[in-house]
């Protein structure tokens, strides 16, 4: 089960730091990553009153505040489909982004973080096709990234590629479609060394589900489809409890009970190349619609947290705090 501890916790000056401008102009599509080498978060980005290019600042957190280095450029082109996803290699200490190019092709760029500051090499073309959705992370075993994405030119097919960085460049090998759907949650469980693909299935009423991955050489492999909450759902984030050996999903689903989208979050278990899960708890027990959740994994308390904004509660931004027992 995953214990809710404080259901009702709204984000404020008592339990998190005050905020910092990182942009002052129309900012969109945010995504982030932390770059344990230099200690720095990085975060990447559309700049809608910079003809929507994409530009990443590195912030320095110190205390309860982070400070940024000023905004760099890392594609001049239009950046129109989605969030940008972004991974940390800690192998070869570099920072990767994926990003659609201007509604024609989908690329990748290697970024080396210096100070407060970031450099990219040349940007790589992964897909001929642009991408709707993508997520990205690193597998220190094997120090390979795994990126999973849309494949619009492919029927909307999610697609999962393994990315090999050398130096300020990154090499693919082939696509292995995942299944047809979006929204993609990533978890790279270290006891098992597998990895947890979650995402909407759009063949099977958009459930949620989930696949195991295993990655061989620069290819990957999955294990049969296991769904996990038999209701529309969507935005799912996962991450791998080191504690507990399990891997936590956070997610917002329809269920038939006149409430709209709620937030949960729920356990999965996996043997093999299969995943089997426990049921679900609702983060946000209080009836609020609750969107875009996300989540992460606090080793030193031995817990992870959810936030998420609460568009008919004023966009009251929340967070909550769960603790894995068992399943």
């Amino acid at each position: 089960t995953v214990s809710v501890v404080d259901p009702n916790t709204v984000l404020s000056p008592q339990n998190i730091g005050s905020s910092s401008t990182f942009d002052t102009g129309n900012i969109q599509r945010i995504a982030s990553t932390f770059d344990s080498n230099s200690n720095k978060v990085v975060i990447a980005y559309l700049n809608a009153d910079n003809s929507n290019k994409g530009e990443v600042v590195v912030g320095t957190v110190s205390g309860t505040s982070i400070s940024f280095g000023s905004p760099v450029v890392f594609t001049s082109n239009n950046m129109p489909q989605s969030a940008p996803s972004l991974t940390f290699d800690s192998s070869s200490n570099k920072v990767v982004i994926f990003y659609g190019n201007s509604n024609t092709n989908s690329q990748a760029v290697v970024g080396t973080v210096s100070g407060t500051s970031i450099s990219f090499g040349s940007p790589v073309t992964y897909s001929s096709s642009y991408y709707n959705a993508s997520s990205a992370i690193f597998d220190p075993t094997t120090n390979k990234v795994l990126l999973v994405f849309r494949h619009m030119g492919n029927s909307g097919n999610a697609h999962a590629m393994i990315g090999t960085v050398s130096g300020t460049s990154i090499s693919f090998g082939s696509s292995v479609v995942v299944g047809v759907g979006n929204d993609y949650g990533l978890a790279h469980d270290t006891n098992s060394n597998k990895f947890l693909v979650t995402y909407t299935d759009y063949n099977n009423n958009n459930y949620a589900t989930a696949r195991v991955g295993t990655i061989s050489g620069t290819s990957i492999s999955f294990g049969t489809p296991t769904v996990f909450e038999a209701n529309s759902s969507n935005t799912f984030q996962a991450v791998f409890d080191t504690n507990a050996n399990k891997v936590v999903v956070s997610y917002v689903a329809n269920r038939e009970d006149g409430n709209g989208q709620r937030g949960y979050a729920v356990v999965g278990t996996v043997s093999g190349t299969s995943i089997s899960f426990g049921s679900s708890v609702e983060i946000q027990p209080v009836g609020i619609y609750v969107d875009q959740p996300k989540i992460v994994y606090n080793p030193n308390s031995k817990t992870v947290i959810i936030a998420w904004y609460e568009p008919n509660n004023g966009n009251a931004t929340r967070s909550v705090t769960g603790t894995v027992s068992g399943t």
